[in-house]
């Protein structure tokens, strides 16, 4: 029984996954057939949650109870969101005339950056989230979620202005939508989790382990960037940026600190 019990719950993320993509679909599909605009919103909405939401089900779940509770990760999930994606856009448009010669990684320096803002004032500030090494994964996570699922929907909102085509659109979501969790979550996650395990390392060594993940991260973004238009780099990159994840993940175990 308990080994049934394990297993239900190990798949429940794709319950999560195989729900929120129906609803998708659903309401893409009835848009489409009635003609009717207005569940646009709707459909940016479900199209921007589906990859993040699954991901976060899938590493918040490996027990009965969540690593991190629910409406913690959704309170930083929106916190982090609005703010990234505002400070983002004001940093961004006060240094475009100054960033000529690095721009993507002027770009990926500042939203990483932003990103990691809300994690650093939840370990700070002692929430019970901080106890846990495996925590700052998914508070990390959370973090990038909320920023991915922001700005895949003002992509989702670009292409429909710019094209007036909704099969443009749903083909933004699809790439934003796939790619988010290598990407946003991924990198915020792995740099949230090197962050949670600066108490328990000696201090230099704690410093240099995250200075080099936000190093690894910040490149990895200012990559992703450049080669937004090729679909063979979004590959590599997305698994790369998973691949770090996963290690991270399974580096952190069971780990408590304390």
């Amino acid at each position: 029984m308990p080994n049934r019990e394990r297993t239900a719950r190990n798949w429940r993320w794709v319950l999560v996954l195989c729900g929120t993509g129906t609803l998708y679909w659903l309401v893409l599909l009835t848009m489409v057939v009635t003609a009717n605009p207005n569940l646009f919103p709707t459909v940016l909405l479900l199209g921007a949650l589906v990859a993040p939401v699954t991901v976060l089900a899938y590493l918040n779940w490996p027990t009965g109870h969540g690593i991190v509770d629910g409406r913690t990760v959704a309170w930083i999930a929106a916190l982090s969101g609005v703010l990234g994606v505002l400070l983002a856009s004001i940093l961004e448009y006060a240094t475009a005339t100054r960033r000529e010669q690095w721009p993507m990684l002027t770009v990926a320096v500042i939203e990483e950056t932003l990103k990691i803002l809300v994690p650093i004032g939840v370990l700070v500030g002692g929430s019970r989230a901080a106890g846990d090494s495996r925590a700052g994964l998914i508070v990390g996570v959370g973090s990038g979620a909320g920023f991915a699922v922001l700005e895949t929907m003002g992509y989702g909102f670009s292409a429909l202005l710019s094209s007036g085509n909704l099969a443009t659109v749903d083909q933004t979501l699809l790439i934003r939508g796939v790619f988010a969790p290598a990407c946003h979550l991924a990198w915020t996650g792995v740099l949230g989790a090197a962050l949670w395990r600066l108490p328990a390392r000696p201090v230099g060594r704690g410093v240099l382990v995250f200075a080099g993940t936000y190093v690894a991260v910040v490149l990895l973004h200012a990559a992703w960037d450049t080669f937004a238009a090729s679909w063979p780099a979004h590959i590599v990159l997305a698994a790369v940026s998973l691949a770090l994840l996963i290690l991270f993940q399974r580096r952190l175990g069971g780990r408590v600190v304390r």
